[in-house]
């Protein structure tokens, strides 16, 4: 683990996610349940646009990690707005070590998911 990792829960994980392209940063809504207190995110270059915020289409990781109960799990999503609704695509209950050895099949499953919400008339142009 990085000396200058300062954010805490799943060190190796975060580590590994950081040495894969992702950008840790402060989980701002983490509540006391949670003892990770970051998220990580990278961007997504073959993923359309979203309607607000166009090409800052990324894919979130959201560790859980509870001591108390022996808890590990995380979230893998995608957040955006397509046809003037928002929607959140998400893989959850994932074990740390499920998210490195699948995230190449679950980012791929998330982006054709997203690709997939165009517009019903823009389908008929």
């Amino acid at each position: 683990m990085s000396d200058n990792m300062k954010f805490h829960g799943l060190d190796q994980f975060q580590e590994w996610l950081v040495n894969n392209g992702f950008t840790i940063s402060e989980n701002a809504r983490r509540s006391d349940y949670n003892e990770a207190d970051w998220n990580a995110c990278r961007r997504l270059p073959s993923a359309r646009e979203c309607e607000t915020n166009g090409s800052k289409i990324a894919l979130w990781v959201k560790p859980y990690v509870s001591s108390a109960i022996n808890y590990e799990n995380c979230e893998a999503d995608i957040t955006g707005e397509s046809a003037g609704l928002w929607f959140n695509l998400r893989v959850y209950m994932a074990k740390p070590d499920e998210i490195m050895s699948r995230l190449p099949e679950i980012e791929a499953k998330l982006v054709a998911a997203w690709n997939a919400l165009v517009p019903i008339d823009a389908e008929n142009n």
